[in-house]
């Protein structure tokens, strides 16, 4: 048997009593005894995925397992400052003295580390205080800790632990003054079997002052035989020998009583060839190879073969690091160790893969496109990451080749634009984009249309009731009957009718511009770019009203926003995100922030799907203007009015001096020069 120290001896105060006894769990309670039954439950498990069972690795059920009763000598619970009671009054707890003396919390200044008693041992004569515990059978792992203080002086106790009193141990010497109580804790193995352990403590000095004990823990816990803090049943290799426990199991190869993934001294799973690729066990440690698996690096070659015959690095594929796997080059007939042989290179039908890579993919080396797909194999494996053995990587009832060339989809993705339809059904069956997620731009996905809601993904509306699909669904009409369609001037109550803004999405955030409260995404509200005022910033006209419910502003009706086109390039400012075209987005010249340079708003988020970054939306971009002139930068040529426009302050051209990109081209539409 033997013992280890574990946390040496540590000073507590009062307020860290606590710590203790949070970690227990109490199961029951016995009013007659005393006692406190501690620990969980716990299924036959295997936590660390070995193939041993965690009982079978020493584990214990609400580890750490309170074994110990009557700790901090609570009961009895004396009247008194202090009480010298009787042998066999003191629960659990026995002695070879008169009585055990029990004192209260903060007596003579002394306070209890548990609870509000603990024990004065040996005031005027030697004395030993003991009890014997029940512990688990199969367990052998016993922790063990209590706290020691001194009465007078430095004062000496000695704690024992053993099976019984005539085999006990000496497990701890405490030595500790008397200004405050210090804590001993460590680990103790007890015989396999042993189902009683004896604790004691015993007096050295007879003639001392006296010696505190309080706090008195014992505990069953969970096997860690290599002591690197992981228990057993949570570590792969219990006695770190390097083979796995799995690989040794339970059985005990050398007869010491120990089983062999417990016993760091057993070879007997070294010897043995598990994967049966040519290697013991230990040769495969030795060589870094996995035990379990026959070909470690998957080229084709057993590790044993790659040791043993050709000598190649088994848990490196290739190599010479010719761009061949070691078992093409055996199988071409090259030399796995010659990045000069000039068969690793070859490639017979110059798809862009040598021969010998094809033999290991297992494509036809003299076949370009092995799976007819149209794609060459070398295409599908450097560049797309298609299976050059599978027409249809993605399964989605189109050809790669089709989905590269022609669909422009992507064809390891069978659902490319997320709309909850496979490209294939896209094309075959719905005849819907495969590359946008709202083909007719009603505000449903394709996918909701056709699985969900029954509409036609090509007829925003489907009823053909005057109101779009979407603005049913959001409505609580059915867009599918016609004469409960609720026909809006205004879907999103911007200022602009539906009629302008049309079903296009021009910041392409799924919403069409008639239901986009910014429909650029450059942080400015359509209805401020379109000349309107908001000034709440919530996208929607200040003093909304529609008496005559045709879903547009009765005041805007009236008079109709201007819909300013600043720069003259076609294209509203609601729909700009360069207004002014002096290469300076708006949403950077009214006071926002643009990081990416792309004149959209930064980290877009829009939960409630109106088209209007939510941030923005409570706290509105401030709309800059420099020069106090009335007009904000982001439609000001000269946003500081000093003589300098904004685009040559910016570093830009402007050899005409009109402010103004020169040469303007806008090739995608976005208001923002192609220069810019």
């Amino acid at each position: 048997m033997k013992s280890f120290d574990v946390s040496g001896s540590h000073e507590i105060s009062p307020c860290s009593r606590i710590s203790f006894v949070t970690r227990l769990k109490v199961l029951s309670f016995s009013p007659f005894t005393g006692l406190l039954l501690l620990g969980v439950a716990h299924a036959a498990t295997d936590m660390d995925g070995d193939g041993i069972m965690d009982e079978d690795e020493g584990f214990i059920a609400g580890d750490p397992l309170s074994l110990i009763n009557n700790r901090g000598f609570e009961s009895p619970m004396i009247s008194g400052n202090f009480e010298q009671v009787l042998p066999g009054e003191v629960d659990n707890w026995d002695t070879s003295g008169d009585s055990i003396e029990i004192w209260s919390d903060g007596f003579n200044g002394v306070p209890a580390v548990q609870g509000t008693q603990f024990m004065e041992l040996n005031s005027t004569a030697a004395q030993v205080v003991f009890q014997t515990i029940q512990v688990p059978a199969e367990q052998t792992t016993i922790s063990y800790s209590f706290s020691h203080r001194g009465r007078n002086d430095v004062d000496t106790v000695e704690f024992f632990l053993g099976e019984d009193e005539a085999s006990r141990e000496l497990i701890r010497t405490a030595s500790t003054g008397n200004t405050s109580w210090a804590t001993y804790s460590g680990e103790w193995e007890k015989p396999a079997g042993v189902t009683s352990v004896y604790v004691e403590f015993s007096s050295v000095d007879p003639g001392g002052a006296a010696n505190f004990i309080d706090d008195v823990q014992i505990n069953a816990v969970s096997r860690d035989t290599d002591g690197d803090g992981t228990p057993d049943y949570l570590d792969t290799d219990s006695d770190d020998d390097g083979f796995a426990d799995g690989l040794e199991s339970t059985v005990d190869a050398d007869d010491d009583g120990i089983p062999d993934f417990q016993d760091a001294d057993s070879s007997g799973a070294a010897n043995l060839d598990n994967d049966e690729d040519g290697l013991t066990n230990a040769e495969e440690l030795t060589a870094g190879t996995d035990p379990e698996i026959p070909d470690t690096d998957g080229d084709g070659l057993s590790d044993g073969s790659e040791v043993n015959t050709y000598s190649t690095d088994p848990t490196n594929p290739d190599t010479d690091g010719d761009g061949a796997n070691d078992g093409a080059e055996i199988d071409a007939g090259s030399d796995p160790l010659d990045t000069d042989d000039t068969a690793d290179t070859t490639d017979s039908d110059a798809d862009g893969l040598t021969d010998a890579e094809e033999t290991a993919l297992g494509t036809d080396p003299q076949e370009q496109d092995s799976d007819g797909d149209s794609i060459s194999d070398g295409e599908e494996v450097n560049e797309l990451t298609t299976d050059p053995l599978n027409p249809d990587t993605d399964g989605d009832g189109l050809d790669d080749g089709q989905e590269h060339d022609t669909l422009l989809t992507n064809p390891v993705l069978a659902d490319t634009d997320g709309d909850g339809l496979d490209d294939g059904t896209e094309v075959n069956i719905s005849l819907t984009d495969p590359t946008v997620p709202d083909t007719d731009a009603d505000g449903l996905n394709d996918g909701e249309e056709v699985n969900t809601i029954g509409t036609d993904p090509n007829n925003p509306d489907s009823d053909e009731g005057g109101a779009p699909d979407g603005d049913e669904v959001i409505d609580g009409t059915n867009p599918l009957a016609p004469e409960d369609d609720i026909v809006e001037l205004d879907a999103d109550d911007d200022g602009i009718p539906n009629a302008i803004e049309g079903n296009g999405d021009q910041d392409g955030d799924g919403i069409p511009n008639r239901q986009d409260l910014d429909s650029d995404n450059d942080g400015l509200t359509d209805t401020v770019e379109a000349g309107g005022v908001d000034d709440d910033g919530n996208g929607i006209v200040d003093g909304f009203t529609d008496e005559n419910d045709d879903g547009m502003d009765d005041q805007t009706a009236a008079n109709p926003l201007p819909l300013p086109d600043t720069d003259n390039d076609g294209l509203a400012d609601f729909l700009d995100i360069d207004s002014d075209q002096d290469g300076l987005a708006d949403i950077f010249e009214a006071g926002g922030t643009d990081t990416n340079d792309d004149g959209r708003v930064d980290s877009f988020s829009d939960d409630d799907g109106n088209g209007l970054d939510d941030a923005i939306a409570a706290s509105p971009l401030p709309l800059t203007d420099t020069d106090e002139d009335g007009q904000p930068n982001h439609l000001d040529l000269d946003s500081d009015n000093d003589e300098l426009s904004d685009l040559l302050e910016s570093g830009g051209a402007d050899v005409d001096g009109d402010g103004v990109v020169d040469d303007f081209l806008d090739s995608n539409d976005n208001g923002i020069p192609d220069q810019a």
